[in-house]
């Protein structure tokens, strides 16, 4: 065989790689594609399925990462020739790590054997840590549910539970939690939850938790297989708006460092879209002095700052966000840093990057935090209820609720043009009707099994504090952050580790229990083929669930302590891309995903060019780069 024959054959088989639907292309099309596989296998040499793949051009602010399929092996997409940082990661196991040259066409090979780890307890990701609490007895699940309502709503269990304390520290931790808000912002009101079982937890937390013996029987979960292994996810890393030019310093990447408590500033980032363009845009919900939103270039990781001046010299905050059916984008908008003051509509054009800023009248109240489209067109916010803006005729119109504290976090507009919104406080479901203009609401049942679990005292007391941004008592579902499909409206139930499905036309309700023990969804969305898709942030996973089956697909994301708050759709590719923006990690996040067939091919590109190689070697000829 000729060297240009071969050369030919070889550029064929590279060019088949680097056009796999749904994959990346290299950032530098002038860069050629080479191509990163290997094998992970542990001490007793045999193959390791499900295995976290990550790797990051040296220098560079993206990652990506792929998992091992049942005989041990990983492809990574195409991706430009250099110097590459990658390890590998299981729940476990102590990471493997190279730094790797990848040379264009020929690709590299790095397999790596893992080791078991004697201490794997800061690996471990919250519904882990919760599966291991005490169970056995009804208090016991209560006080597990108690935890769960006062301490995981803003931070996750892996946080709480990586470290050990006595009661006086525990009580200590507590005492601190009671007037910090859910921003970390000392000096707020006592919480009332807190406030209520302090006096129980303390002991409690001391006993799984303390210095002396532990109760838990810690017990990594499975490892992703079949289409839950074949995802392609890769972090664009984002400097925090606190410290603009520099990347966190807690990122989650190393699992052996336990969950970040936020590093320099890295909280903040929370909702995205994904304009034509394939660019994202993402609010950012803490108070800073530099950041109102941003854009993310995709291909090349740059990020766009936006500053909106605030009062006091703080940059002003949003939180929401949405895209209508013409591209255009809409972020709520505070008139202060944070999520802090009265609220409005920003209608940006990502074409032209211009913006203005729509203001509802004083007595119509305010925009709070989340905001969708109908299926007419309107945007829809929360408020004190609801308030839908118009682009058409510029109107607000508000929508009070029948019970006071029902609206204010949750929102939906459907695909008949009205509105749906909740608060996790309430187990109370607000409908505006647009054309008569009338509110209704759904009362939603009591959590199963409570009420064997709880006390007396328990039930007077979520009687009596309800309504609280953070009052969540046992009973309480906890409906959080909404979506709209068809004729459906979904939401979270937060503290009922479920989520719910309303027919907009005959308001019946089903409930789809979560896809794992102990995970809390929060934001959700729906794609093009009737797939919805469920944020898990303390959890870090996303999950795919098919209404029509019933059946959930989880994916392992590859950081830990995300909190991934908001959850997206491109909805202007053929190919559903998944994306996610990490709260507390600072990294705008996209899910790819790839077949079966696909890996395949790549298992057989990478045969193919090893014996072109060897072809090339035993003829005497040098493959060219």
């Amino acid at each position: 065989m000729s060297r240009i024959r071969l050369l030919i054959s070889l550029a064929i088989l590279l060019t088949f790689s680097a056009s796999w639907p749904m994959l990346a292309a290299p950032a530098d099309k002038s860069e050629a594609a080479s191509l990163l596989s290997g094998v992970i296998r542990g001490a007793d040499g045999a193959p390791m399925p499900g295995v976290t793949i990550s790797a990051a051009a040296v220098g560079g602010t993206i990652t990506t990462s792929v998992y091992t399929d049942d005989q041990g092996r990983y492809f990574f997409p195409p991706k430009p020739a250099g110097k590459y940082r990658v390890w590998a990661q299981a729940v476990g196991f102590q990471a493997g790590r190279a730094e790797v040259e990848l040379i264009s066409p020929r690709g590299t090979r790095q397999d790596f054997t893992l080791a078991a780890a004697a201490d794997f307890e800061r690996q471990l990701t919250s519904p882990e840590w919760l599966s291991a609490l005490p169970d056995e007895k009804p208090q016991d699940i209560r006080l597990k549910l108690i935890f769960v309502h006062s301490c995981t709503t803003c931070h996750s269990t892996a946080f709480a539970l990586q470290n050990k304390f006595d009661e006086p520290g525990w009580k200590a931790i507590l005492a601190r939690m009671e007037t910090i808000n859910v921003y970390g912002k000392a000096g707020e009101p006592p919480n009332p939850v807190i406030q209520h079982y302090k006096e129980e937890l303390a002991p409690y937390l001391a006993r799984v938790r303390g210095p002396g013996p532990s109760p838990l029987h810690l017990k990594p979960f499975s490892r992703p297989t079949g289409d839950a292994a074949r995802v392609v996810v890769t972090e664009f890393n984002v400097p925090s708006a606190s410290n603009p030019n520099e990347l966190v310093d807690q990122d989650g990447s190393d699992w052996s460092e336990g969950i970040p408590s936020g590093g320099n500033g890295s909280a903040g980032l929370h909702d995205l879209t994904i304009d034509r363009n394939g660019n994202a845009w993402v609010t950012n919900g803490t108070e800073n002095r530099n950041r109102t939103f941003l854009k993310l270039d995709v291909e090349s990781g740059k990020i766009t700052n936006f500053r909106l001046p605030a009062p006091n010299g703080f940059a002003r905050g949003t939180h929401g966000i949405t895209q209508d059916l013409n591209g255009i984008v809409w972020i709520n908008l505070f008139e202060n840093g944070g999520t802090f003051g009265r609220g409005s509509l920003l209608r940006l054009d990502p074409k032209t990057e211009k913006y203005e800023v729509f203001t509802p009248p004083a007595e119509m109240g305010t925009v709070g935090i989340s905001v969708q489209v109908d299926g007419k067109g309107k945007i829809w916010a929360t408020s004190d209820g609801a308030i839908v803006f118009d682009p058409a005729t510029k109107q607000f119109t508000y929508f009070k609720p029948i019970t006071p504290g029902t609206g204010g976090y949750g929102v939906a507009g459907d695909s008949a043009g009205n509105g749906w919104f909740c608060q996790p406080g309430l187990d109370i479901v607000g409908i505006a009707d647009f054309e008569s203009k009338k509110v209704s609401e759904i009362r939603l049942p009591a959590r199963a099994g409570m009420d064997e679990i709880s006390s007396e005292e328990d039930r007077k007391f979520y009687q009596t504090a309800q309504s609280s941004f953070t009052t969540s008592v046992l009973p309480a579902e906890g409906p959080r952050r909404m979506t709209s499909q068809g004729d459906y409206v979904w939401w979270s139930n937060w503290f009922g580790q479920s989520i719910s499905r309303v027919n907009i036309r005959t308001h019946t309700v089903e409930y789809f229990n979560a896809p794992l023990p102990n995970v809390s969804p929060y934001a959700m969305i729906a794609d093009k083929n009737g797939m919805l898709w469920v944020a898990m942030p303390n959890d870090d996973r996303v999950a795919k669930l098919d209404p029509a089956t019933r059946q959930w697909t989880v994916y392992n994301l590859p950081s830990h302590g995300t909190n991934t708050r908001f959850i997206t759709v491109d909805s202007h590719k053929d190919s559903v891309e998944v994306w996610e923006a990490s709260f507390m990690t600072s990294k705008v996040v996209r899910l790819q995903f790839r077949t079966k067939q696909q890996l395949e091919a790549a298992a057989n590109l990478i045969r193919g060019t090893k014996k072109l190689r060897d072809l090339n070697q035993s003829s005497g000829l040098r493959a060219s780069n």
